[in-house]
């Protein structure tokens, strides 16, 4: 509710890349709605360093045309699990144009993220 706030912790022991949500229901459609990140959990041990490191995280847009130029979430295709764009960091098609780039014989260390409202859900 308005004015109200709620905190979350935890001890991150697992290494790794995750993703974090709004917590608020519907879940579905604040992670549709881009309420989402990535955590990079480092180990204990650190990883050797990386001349480049990239974080991708995978989302997905449901949408429907409200008025004009005007889009809003659309809540059946969510459920439906059909997506009108898949994209990577929010913006669809920016790493055709904007390639991530590393030099031969560097070391990259890319973290990906599925932060699809429907993640875990689909077989690959």
């Amino acid at each position: 509710m308005p004015n109200e706030s709620i905190t979350f912790s935890f001890v991150a022991r697992v290494p790794g890349a995750f993703l974090y949500h709004c917590g608020t229901a519907p879940v579905l459609l604040h992670i549709a709605n881009g309420m989402y990140g990535a955590i990079i959990v480092d180990p204990a041990t650190p990883l050797p360093p990386a001349d480049e490191s990239f974080v991708l995280v995978q989302g997905e847009w449901y949408t429907q045309q409200v008025s004009g130029n005007l889009m809003a979430g659309n809540y059946e295709k969510m459920q439906e699990m059909r997506p009108d764009e898949v994209v990577f960091n929010g913006a669809a098609f920016q790493y055709r144009d904007h390639p991530l780039a590393a030099k031969p014989g560097d070391r990259v260390r890319l973290y990906l993220v599925n932060a699809a409202p429907v993640c875990g859900a689909r077989s690959t």
